[in-house]
């Protein structure tokens, strides 16, 4: 009679390890953050003021608080002069607190890598990358800026708000169109400007014509 011996099941991971490694996993996001152009500090910022997870979070993220999330990172940057390290206080100590602040950073960290915030100033709040990365990630403003509107650093508010189409016009408040409506009193606005064009171009011809008459009916008298 033979017997099997069954091996032993894999224990589950210490949460002082498991802490350990996902703060070694954030300090790595926190240098690809500040190497492109996010410091540490914005980086704060933007996840103080975040007010969701982005979507898809690991398993044992879900249902964490962003604010506990938030708190992590404070306390990870406090222990070391704004640097990720080992530290035993309550949140940067929590595995499931620390896999929700990674996946908030790693989420940051994409959206850096595709270039977002790119263009800021550093005198104006409601410009630098934090605020740009609320407004584009979690659609909150920060520092007086407007939510709901066009993604920022790229100049197409400015060019909107300084362009005169019908289109503009037709969106002012009181117009109550619909968007068929705009497009059919646009073709009628611009059939009515090249009519205009039009009987300019022949009435200068008709009055260019009498003027030639009255000069040769006066040679000719």
């Amino acid at each position: 009679m033979t017997t099997t011996s069954s091996s032993p099941s894999p224990s589950a991971p210490n949460p002082e390890a498991l802490a350990a490694e996902r703060r070694r996993g954030i300090k790595t996001v926190l240098a690809e953050l500040k190497g492109l152009d996010m410091p540490p500090a914005q980086v704060l910022v933007y996840a103080q003021n975040a007010v969701r997870l982005p979507k898809r979070p690991p398993r044992d993220a879900v249902g964490v608080d962003v604010a506990r999330a938030a708190a992590a990172l404070a306390e990870l940057m406090a222990a070391d002069g704004g640097e990720a390290t080992t530290t035993t206080a309550a949140a940067s100590n929590d595995p499931a607190a620390l896999s929700a602040l990674n996946h908030l950073l790693t989420d940051l960290w994409r959206w850096k890598r595709r270039g977002g915030g790119a263009r800021w100033d550093e005198d104006d709040q409601a410009t630098s990358p934090a605020a740009v990365a609320l407004l584009e990630l979690q659609d909150v403003a920060l520092g007086g800026g407007e939510s709901g509107g066009g993604k920022a650093g790229g100049g197409e508010g400015e060019q909107a708000s300084s362009s005169s189409s019908p289109a503009s016009f037709f969106d002012a408040p009181g117009a109550n169109l619909t968007e068929r409506e705009k497009q059919e009193l646009a073709g009628m606005m611009r059939g009515a400007a090249m009519a205009g064009v039009q009987n300019a171009f022949w009435g200068s011809l008709v009055l260019s014509g009498l003027v030639l008459l009255a000069l040769n009916f006066a040679r000719g008298g």
